[in-house]
């Protein structure tokens, strides 16, 4: 909650610039199945284990003890192949077989071209081929990242962009305005496993739940409201507050000493200012 005291700002803005690890993850399979798919079988031992039906260069190959076991096995459910769009949710593939599965969407058009290494002279079409194929996976997962619904943290602009202009002010007033747009505050509404049992109403009106879009417009808050630019208060994500230029920094200033002035979003159990 309060990592601000400790971290670095330009850690912290770099990793709000950060896309979901499940992305993240996926990319770095399908790194990995590149790297797989386009070495020798002979240089290669996992590549050389790929299904022998799967068209790699080379003729050098390796069965795998769990295939070896899966074919004397007369009963029950076997592995599916590769190259099956079999949907039954209880059929799964051996791991080798998914990183080829995994080649479906990387090579679609043809032949599987060799990585070129240090000490490995390839063809440039095969050099052109794999660099190609590194590309496709990162530019796909670009375009997941950039299409694809996002949690509620990111909402506030699409990725790949300047960083928030407020990760520029004191740490602690960054912090307020961080810890809200996540959700993990001090703020009633905004709970976790430690106080979900808490009652969500505004500690000020007592009426509505106490959330970030709430307290920009509290009741209570109406005196401090008047003294602000009403463009400070609006944090929609196409608000101007979010932009980084020098009118959304001036903007951000406002907000923060409205934040800060009005005690919003400060430790529950800390009745001054946390200079430390």
């Amino acid at each position: 909650m309060n990592a601000f005291y400790a971290t670095n700002i330009s850690v912290l803005s770099s990793e709000a610039c950060l896309a979901p690890i499940a992305l993240y993850m996926e990319q770095i399979r399908l790194m990995a199945a590149v790297r797989i798919l386009t070495a020798i079988p002979e240089n290669n031992v996992t590549t050389a284990m790929l299904p022998q039906s799967f068209p790699i260069k080379g003729d050098f190959s390796m069965s795998t003890n769990r295939r070896e076991a899966f074919d004397k096995n007369r009963g029950g459910m076997r592995p599916k192949v590769w190259s099956s769009n079999c949907n039954m949710t209880a059929q799964v593939r051996l791991p080798i077989d998914e990183i080829a599965a995994r080649a479906t969407g990387i090579f679609p058009m043809g032949p599987i071209p060799i990585r070129p290494t240090r000490l490995l002279r390839v063809t440039p079409e095969d050099a052109e081929g794999h660099f190609k194929a590194k590309e496709t996976v990162r530019k796909n997962i670009h375009k997941k990242w950039q299409d694809e619904p996002y949690p509620p943290y990111y909402e506030y602009r699409p990725p790949y962009r300047d960083c928030w202009n407020f990760m520029t002010l004191p740490k602690f007033a960054a912090g307020r305005i961080h810890q809200m747009r996540t959700n993990k505050s001090y703020l009633k509404a905004q709970t976790d496993w430690s106080n979900q049992d808490q009652d969500p109403k505004c500690q000020r009106c007592k009426e509505e739940s106490e959330t970030m879009p709430h307290l920009v417009k509290c009741r209570t808050l109406e005196g401090a409201q008047a003294n602000i630019n009403p463009k400070a208060r609006d944090i929609c994500p196409e608000s101007p507050l979010w932009k980084s230029n020098k009118k959304g920094m001036e903007l951000v200033k406002r907000f923060s000493s409205y934040v800060i002035k009005n005690r919003i979003n400060f430790p529950t159990k800390m009745g001054v200012f946390p200079f430390t």
